[in-house]
């Protein structure tokens, strides 16, 4: 299968390049609060109708080489959190993620640091995809539906929430 081809992968690839430009590049502009919802949104549903693929050997050294390091990371935490300002921090309310009725310890949490570990995460996988070869590209896909589930996925749909917030509240 030409996994460059295949509309859904190809559809979250843009997605997910502009998402990282609004990120790298944030502006003091209004417009960038609302432009980066409407992608975050959008790099949602992309992240959502990624394919199953079933591979039977992961590479898991395919990103390896293109991986965001700490001071990358940092430096777009940096960047967010001074543009975001005080804003940039929120009260978490989760439901559902207490379900025995312990008391919870109430924290902070940062919009900045959401965005840049979607970041984090999705950008070796662009990275490795702008090379132009196709044999590790269904390592990337697993890796991008994966880290959805278990990390950007829940970090982008805070901050969906968190950037409709501030949109509608300023």
């Amino acid at each position: 299968m030409e996994w460059h081809t295949q509309l859904e992968v190809s559809t979250f690839v843009d997605v997910a390049q502009a998402f990282c430009h609004l990120v790298v590049q944030p502006t003091t502009h209004s417009s960038w609060l609302s432009t980066l919802l409407s992608n975050t949104l959008g790099l949602y549903a992309a992240g959502l109708a990624l394919p199953d693929v079933t591979i039977s050997n992961f590479d898991e050294d395919v990103e390896a080489p293109f991986s965001v390091s700490q001071e990358e990371w940092h430096n777009v935490w940096q960047q967010v959190g001074e543009t975001l300002d005080v804003d940039r921090w929120y009260w978490p309310m989760v439901p559902g993620i207490n379900p025995m009725g312990e008391q919870q310890e109430v924290h902070v949490s940062d919009l900045a640091d959401d965005l840049a570990d979607v970041y984090r995460d999705i950008t070796p996988g662009l990275r490795y995809w702008q090379t132009g070869t196709d044999m590790g590209r269904p390592s990337v896909i697993w890796q991008w539906k994966t880290d959805f589930a278990m990390h950007w996925g829940n970090h982008a749909i805070v901050a969906l929430g968190i950037l409709h917030h501030l949109i509608n509240t300023t």
